[in-house]
């Protein structure tokens, strides 16, 4: 196996606990009668799943870069610097997603499937449901993109000196991730807002 594939994996398997937990989190949301401890562990596991998406956007990233830096040189080694330390970082903190989205399943079964629990209690909405679901997917996608921006823009900020530009054409990488960076963090306050005046409406109502 090529040294650099572990980071796909990684990348692979926090999207898909990013997936899990945003279908657990719309699930403690669109409760018909949410509880506070339900409302904030759902809200909890739908900032689990960001941070997944932010973890699998990095890592697919270095990947990328990786693959396209060495090219057709000699493969990387497992201890050269630019590969071994992403690589820990990646599968330590892969490790806690995946550690995080196995309690937020055994919790949400646990719950959902409990005999306990009155049927009242069980049931979801399907409209709310759907509607924390899409907004998930919606902050997700835009966590994708600023993943990737700003670290672009704390690796060419070198480029505000002019003696380092080279040419005025120089710090266009820059302005160009500085404007993705402003875009990934202008489309994420949209379905944030959303999503929190949604929540504080049924808590509102449920009060």
């Amino acid at each position: 196996m090529a040294p650099t594939r572990p980071l796909l994996i990684w990348a692979v398997l926090a999207i898909a606990c990013a997936v899990v937990l945003t279908v657990e989190g719309a699930l403690f949301l669109g409760r018909r009668t949410p509880q506070v401890r339900s409302w904030r562990f759902g809200a909890l596991l739908l900032l689990g799943s960001l941070f997944a998406v932010a973890l699998a956007a990095r890592l697919y990233d270095i990947h990328a870069e990786l693959i396209r830096v060495r090219g057709n040189s000699p493969p990387f080694q497992w201890t050269e610097p630019d590969l071994a330390t992403p690589l820990i970082v990646g599968t330590l903190l892969g490790c806690v997603v995946l550690a995080f989205t196995v309690y937020g399943s055994v919790r949400t079964l646990r719950f959902f499937r409990s005999p306990t629990a009155p049927d009242a209690e069980r049931s979801m909405a399907r409209e709310p449901l759907e509607g924390y679901f899409v907004l998930a997917l919606v902050a997700g996608a835009d966590v994708w993109i600023s993943a990737n921006a700003l670290p672009r823009v704390a690796e060419f900020a070198y480029l505000t000196d002019p003696l380092r530009q080279g040419d005025a054409l120089g710090i266009i990488p820059l302005y160009e991730a500085i404007a993705s960076s402003l875009c990934g963090a202008l489309l994420l306050i949209v379905p944030l807002t959303i999503l929190i005046s949604k929540l504080t409406r049924s808590r509102g109502v449920t009060s």
